[in-house]
């Protein structure tokens, strides 16, 4: 009936599917990865994003989530992967470039999300940063932005609506702060962030 009805209203009708064209999995058996041709996809998609995503405060918005922040972050990742090595020095360059105008975007405070927000505000650029920097040697200024986000703690770590609308949620809140520090204790092997530095009876009260 439905279809009847789309029918008569000229509806057009379009596929939320795609034709899977490979070959079943069959149990038992090891999967074949075109490494070469995966590695020539990932160079390609970085360059595309670079051309319709450039580094520039315009395109900061966002963090994390959504902003150069968060192309940093990828860039960073991608460059750490074996298959990529040959890569490395061009991703890192890349990333630092990304980092360097958040970095700026965020201390300018021209976003509208909290300091403390991880995802979308000026946090989640704190942690990559050091990520960054310390990825191409840069360690003093990695450890300075380090010891920022620590100092982040007292604030956010406190009882109270900071936010005016619950202060627990990921994107701009305590949970989404103390991802940003469990991020750091992992890329570090120690703690970053010193249990001491967060009442946790006050984050999950």
């Amino acid at each position: 009936m439905l279809m009847v009805l789309m029918q008569f209203i000229n509806f057009d009708v379009k596929m939320r599917y795609f034709v899977n064209r490979l070959a079943d999995y069959i149990s038992g058996q090891p999967v074949q990865v075109d490494a070469a041709r995966c590695t020539q996809y990932v160079v390609r998609t970085v360059d595309v994003i670079r051309t319709r995503m450039p580094p520039t405060a315009e395109n900061c918005d966002g963090g994390l989530y959504v902003g150069c922040a968060g192309v940093g972050y990828a860039l960073y990742r991608l460059a750490s992967v074996e298959q990529l090595s040959a890569s490395r020095d061009r991703l890192l360059a890349a990333a630092t470039e990304y980092v360097d105008v958040a970095l700026q975007y965020a201390t300018g405070r021209r976003g509208r999300d909290p300091t403390t927000a991880f995802l979308l505000g000026p946090a989640g650029a704190l942690v990559v940063g050091s990520l960054v920097f310390d990825a191409v040697g840069r360690s003093a200024p990695a450890a300075e932005l380090r010891k920022q986000y620590a100092a982040m703690a007292s604030a956010v770590c406190k009882p109270g609506d900071f936010l005016g609308c619950g202060s627990d949620e990921y994107f701009v809140g305590r949970a989404g702060y103390l991802c940003g520090s469990l991020v750091l204790n992992a890329a570090y092997k120690q703690q970053v962030i010193l249990a001491g530095h967060m009442d946790i009876f006050y984050i999950f009260s």
